[in-house]
């Protein structure tokens, strides 16, 4: 009969179970994917994997940070011609109806929208004023030179109908116009962005005379159209002078004395009132008309040029630097990312190795 094993002898029978047990715990489970260790969380997984594929990631940052660059060399270059101009603050035609409206107890805004920085940015970015730059042709000179430039041809748009090119025209000149107003100044910046410098100059020069001819034919319109406004209340307005004078004039001849009567006085004084306000009323309704007529007929300029637009020498910047390095940063956290999202996701086989461990 063999003899039962003692209590030392069964602890070196445990030992190399022990060891055997230790040693797969430290052996790194992996199921076609990065190895891992039971018991580690997502971010020391990640940084395992990490770890041992630094030099792919790395590659891969900087190949497309190379591309990025390399893709920007073949580019066309773009220049930019920059200018200035301040709106006109000043609203005439509001100050002539302001003492009609006051009349009748109305009170007009003392400025006009239209004459804001702001409104002469959306003015330059609007179709209409878009649309004639590309409807006619800009034509600029080089000493004794003249080239006529085309919209559509310069921005190299397509279209399989001349409406669908136009349209695209107009979309690609508004991508390239761009206006800042300054609050504090009222001065708007204007820059135009197209790919030869002499086209970039004329675009941003028909440009300020577009806003100023748009503005000019907008103001005289409306201006007319106050006018007929003014002379209908102004013929309306000697009708009832002339009908305010003949009362008067009558109850004066009815009534030789009128001293000696509370009644008498009391009712010339109610026709004196209405004489006189009527009076006032025709007078300014005179002066309004007479300043509307005037401001119909004036052309000047309703922009005041800061910076005349100059045929810029040197093209814009392409930035390739940042391009590139924000390219590579995005596209490494992309990567880092991934790591990640792989890392808090085990594979199926991670899952069915560790339960059977």
């Amino acid at each position: 009969m063999k003899a039962a094993p003692q209590a030392g002898d069964q602890s070196q029978l445990d030992r190399p179970l022990e060891v055997a047990r230790l040693a797969s715990e430290r052996e790194p489970l992996s199921a076609g994917g990065p190895a891992t260790y039971p018991g580690e969380s997502p971010l020391q997984r990640a940084l395992t994997i990490v770890g041992r594929r630094w030099k792919l990631i790395a590659s891969v940052v900087l190949a497309v940070g190379v591309l990025t660059v390399g893709i920007g060399l073949f580019q066309k270059r773009v220049y930019t011609c920059a200018s200035s101009f301040m709106p006109q603050t000043g609203n005439p035609q509001g100050s002539a109806l302001s003492g009609v409206a006051a009349q009748f107890g109305l009170a007009l805004p003392l400025t006009d929208p239209t004459n804001s920085p702001q409104f002469y940015v959306d003015l330059a970015r609007s179709r209409e004023v878009l649309a004639s730059l590309v409807d006619t042709p800009v034509v600029t000179k080089s000493g004794l030179r003249t080239v006529t430039w085309r919209v559509d041809d310069t921005y190299e748009v397509k279209g399989k109908t001349p409406a669908l090119r136009r349209d695209a025209a107009i979309r690609a000149l508004g991508s390239a116009v761009r206006a800042i107003p300054n609050t504090k100044t009222g001065v708007v910046s204007l820059a135009v962005t197209g790919p030869d410098p002499q086209f970039a100059c004329g675009v941003n020069d028909r440009l300020l005379g577009a806003l100023n001819t748009f503005n000019l034919t907008k103001r005289q319109s409306r201006v007319a159209s106050e006018r007929l406004f003014v002379e209908g209340r102004l013929a309306n307005e000697q009708r009832d002078l002339t009908v305010a004078e003949s009362n008067a004039q009558e109850f004066l001849r009815r009534n030789r004395d009128i001293r000696s009567s509370p009644q008498l006085v009391t009712a010339y004084d109610r026709l004196t009132s209405s004489l006189s306000l009527h009076r006032q009323l025709y007078n300014s309704l005179s002066q309004s008309l007479e300043q509307l007529k005037i401001e119909e007929l004036r052309n000047t300029p309703v922009i005041t040029i800061v910076e005349n637009p100059e045929i810029p020498v040197r093209p814009d910047p392409r930035g390739l630097a940042r391009r590139g390095i924000m390219m590579m940063i995005a596209v490494g956290i992309l990567m880092v990312f991934a790591v990640f999202a792989q890392a808090s996701f085990p594979s199926r086989g991670d899952f069915s190795l560790r339960k059977r461990a």
